[in-house]
């Protein structure tokens, strides 16, 4: 997920728009995470960039112009893409045969990206979400219990797996924490509803904060590649203490 561009593959986009044109009249060149370019790399798109051959059209991605370097912004023109509304991309998967409740989470979690939205149904991402919840959620598990947790899914958890669970996880806290304070609308997971409300009528504020930083410590964690199921097990074990009740109890 992290891999540059470089400059031999900037030097095979050159010789593919010197090519003659016969398929089609116009060649669009799209570098998708155009961030991503070594300073060799970019330095050798310049003159790409700035003249193009005839009938070409070359489009770099960049979720922001400080990714690129200043040669190649001043070549370029810019054309902000803002995320489309929640609500727009809800409708067009619904339009697709999108159940409503799935459509609703995949548009909550795709940022804006009817692409990326597509993409995560082929993923199945309400399984994904329900695996994601049946393990992360621990309250109060035993030593044993979360061991059994682990190696029930040690042979097949991997960094992805893992960042992916996270994220969804956070994500479902948030919506707790959100219930916890009263605020109604603009769930990401409605579809859970009861059990949203179960947690956020059983945990304080300070505990639900509490497991949303485990867990961005452990999505941390995966990002610099420690190994996936030993984060998975700190993280277990560090989730399973310290619950608190919702209400202070008066003796």
């Amino acid at each position: 997920p992290n891999a540059t561009i470089g400059i031999d593959q900037v030097r095979r986009v050159r010789e593919e728009v010197s090519k003659s044109t016969v398929e089609a009249e116009r060649k669009v060149i799209i570098i998708h995470k155009a961030g991503r370019l070594t300073e060799p790399a970019a330095q050798s798109s310049l003159k790409l960039i700035e003249e193009p051959p005839d009938q070409t059209h070359i489009i770099l991605c960049a979720q922001t112009p400080n990714q690129l370097l200043p040669t190649i912004v001043s070549r370029c023109q810019r054309v902000p893409i803002r995320p489309l509304a929640r609500e727009t991309i809800e409708s067009r998967l619904t339009d697709s045969g999108v159940p409503a409740a799935e459509a609703s989470l995949l548009a909550a979690l795709s940022y804006g990206s009817i692409c990326r939205a597509f993409q995560m149904r082929d993923e199945d991402m309400i399984q994904v979400r329900d695996e994601a919840v049946q393990l992360l959620v621990v309250d109060g598990a035993t030593p044993a219990a979360i061991a059994q947790r682990v190696n029930a899914v040690s042979r097949s958890w991997n960094l992805e797996q893992a960042r992916r669970s996270v994220l969804l996880l956070l994500t479902f806290y948030h919506d707790v924490l959100a219930l916890r304070h009263g605020m109604r609308g603009g769930r990401v997971h409605a579809d859970r509803l009861p059990m949203l409300e179960n947690l956020a009528a059983r945990l304080t504020p300070r505990e639900i904060e509490r497991r949303l930083q485990i867990l961005e410590e452990m999505l941390a964690e995966t990002e610099q590649f420690v190994n996936p199921v030993l984060a998975l097990q700190s993280a277990l074990t560090r989730l399973a203490r310290g619950l608190e009740p919702a209400f202070d109890v008066v003796t």
